[in-house]
């Protein structure tokens, strides 16, 4: 069996939570779950799969050392598979000042060196998929930490977004239009046993996604279809944007 994990050392977290119960602060929910967190579970689940050689999926990977720990098991040979996520590539802890409680997550944001890397793990094939980690609290859930960072849920909407993003990326010629179709199709597909599925062949279901590499987009929440009703993203603009699908043959523009 694929071992999923979201790679966070418990006993860390729960003496952040210790240590900074007393604090409001939105930045103290970062403090409370450090980089060490992520970086010693990586380290202990990886030490795991390949003790009881269990294939091993890390979801949604932050930092640096967590990328390079994961690098150096695959030229272990350990049969390992990572992805990470849209705001953890453009967002960073300073944001928070800005979002407050709306970029609450978790794992937590990070610095800009963290997301450096994590570009670079992409190009390089150390993380091999971009997932939305889609959390649709709605705002009223969220303004609970407004005054208290410790009240609101963790996460942010991303379902609808997340393609936008990268293939805003591919415009920005940070990631190629082969790496995009590579780690949000090919490589999820292979490591979740999904067969052929999304493949252009003869026999197989036409469920496609139709993009225009040229399409302007601005997200605003007032065109979103979560009933979560807003975005981290309202007000940004870029390039490439779905224009349509082909769900079983139908095309649905």
């Amino acid at each position: 069996k694929l071992l999923c994990v979201h790679a966070e050392d418990q006993r860390i977290l729960d003496k952040g939570k210790i240590n900074y119960r007393n604090e409001k602060d939105y930045v103290v929910h970062n403090l409370a779950r450090p980089q060490k967190a992520e970086i010693e579970a990586v380290r202990y689940v990886l030490k795991l799969s390949e003790e009881y050689r269990v294939p091993l999926h890390i979801c949604h990977v932050t930092t640096k050392d967590g990328v390079e720990s994961i690098k150096r098991a695959k030229q272990d040979g350990l049969d390992i598979t990572a992805e990470t996520c849209p705001h953890y590539l453009v967002l960073k802890i300073l944001d928070l000042m800005e979002f407050g409680p709306y970029a609450k997550m978790n794992p937590p944001l990070r610095t800009e060196r963290d997301n450096d890397a994590l570009w670079e793990s992409l190009r390089d094939g150390t993380i091999d998929m971009i997932v939305s980690d889609h959390a649709p609290h709605t705002r009223e859930e969220k303004d609970k930490g407004l005054k208290n960072i410790w009240f609101a849920p963790s996460g942010v909407p991303g379902v609808e977004t997340t393609l936008q993003l990268i293939l805003d990326a591919v415009h920005e010629r940070r990631l190629s239009l082969g790496m995009l179709v590579k780690l949000m199709h090919d490589n999820p597909v292979a490591r979740f046993s999904l067969g052929r599925y999304g493949y252009v062949e003869e026999g197989n279901n036409a469920n496609l996604t139709l993009v225009d590499l040229k399409q302007e987009w601005e997200i605003t929440d007032d065109k979103l279809l979560t009933k979560c009703g807003w975005s981290i993203y309202d007000g940004w603009k870029g390039k490439g944007d779905s224009v349509g699908v082909v769900i079983n043959g139908k095309i649905i523009l």
